[in-house]
């Protein structure tokens, strides 16, 4: 499945304005609650393909957590929507 540029539009938005614990991004809780939701709306959602969109991302800690950056969350859950890998520009 293709996401239209309106889907990709909300999705980016739900994920910039979530309200993170953490201004730098999500704490791993935070990241299973978006991932969650957005597994009910695409139910062909692909798990193989985000995990794989977000291994090897430059992340942060918080008290022994990571924080995932908001544009590495909204790249893999593109990514687990569409059953893709990350292409080359999407690549940091």
């Amino acid at each position: 499945m293709e996401l239209t540029l309106e889907q990709h539009d909300e999705i980016y938005d739900f994920i910039n304005e979530y309200p993170t614990f953490r201004e730098e991004g999500f704490l791993p809780l935070e990241q299973s609650v978006v991932l969650q939701k957005y597994k009910k709306i695409y139910p062909n959602f692909n798990m193989e393909k985000y995990g794989e969109a977000m291994m090897g991302n430059t992340c942060g800690m918080y008290n022994g957590q990571f924080v995932m950056y908001h544009c590495d969350v909204h790249k893999a859950i593109v990514c687990g929507i569409e059953n893709r890998d990350l292409s080359l520009e999407e690549w940091d």
